[in-house]
């Protein structure tokens, strides 16, 4: 996938999960993801999914707000933070055919 595709993946995503639509949120993922940086989440999209059915459950309603995002070959990094939490984070996603296959968070 291009560069552009990637970004777009993942601006598609940030829209889902701002208008609440955590399924839409999800199709970032691939089923096979591994997240790194995050402490007891299993891995795979069902490890995931029970990280931010938590996530939202807590902060409902939140918002996901870019404030960086750089791109090249597979590799979306962003800066942002979540708005109705206290959450400012970057990330680093690696995405095959527009799906996160990896993504790594700083400890």
């Amino acid at each position: 996938m291009s560069t552009h595709a990637n970004m777009s993946a993942l601006e598609e995503a940030r829209g889902r999960w701002n208008c609440g639509d955590l399924d839409g949120y999800l199709r970032l993922y691939s089923a096979d993801a591994v997240l790194h940086g995050y402490a007891n989440v299993p891995p795979w999209l069902s490890g995931i999914r029970q990280f931010y059915e938590g996530f939202c459950s807590a902060f409902p309603r939140s918002q996901i707000v870019f404030e960086d995002v750089f791109a090249a070959d597979d590799r979306v990094a962003c800066r942002f933070v979540i708005r109705r939490s206290t959450w400012a984070s970057s990330r680093v996603y690696r995405l095959q055919g527009n799906r996160s296959i990896y993504q790594e968070s700083p400890s």
